[in-house]
């Protein structure tokens, strides 16, 4: 991993107690409330720098996680999720909302300038 980052992983598991690793803290929720509901409970819990899920039948093997961190440290990324399908090691994603933000304060420069004007011209006529 990255020398010094801590991390929590959240294994959401119902029976399936002979996959899971002995060193990993249990949070039990007395009954299966599903997946949605142990990821929570597991986030309640987390305490480290970043979180990590992890399926209990070790569909990814933990030596797997320092690749995850690879975009991390050299593009700092904010979020980096997995596929087991075919694909690149890892892509950036540019967020949209950043693009239609700077857009719409332009937008409402040109607006707001042009009104001035137009104020402007119809208080000196």
């Amino acid at each position: 991993m990255i020398a010094g980052v801590r991390v929590s992983v959240i294994v959401s598991a119902y029976n399936e107690q002979e996959t899971i690793l002995e060193s990993l803290t249990e949070v039990k929720l007395g009954q299966n409330v599903g997946k949605g509901a142990a990821i929570k409970a597991g986030l309640d819990q987390a305490s480290m720098d970043f979180i990590l899920f992890q399926d209990a039948d070790m569909e990814y093997l933990p030596k797997q996680y320092k690749k995850l961190f690879e975009p991390i440290r050299k593009h700092n990324a904010d979020l980096v999720m997995s596929s087991r399908f075919a694909a690149p090691d890892y892509t950036c994603v540019v967020y949209l909302w950043k693009k239609w933000v700077t857009t719409l304060s332009y937008f409402w420069l040109i607006f707001l300038i042009i009104l001035h004007l137009l104020i402007f011209i119809v208080v000196t006529c």
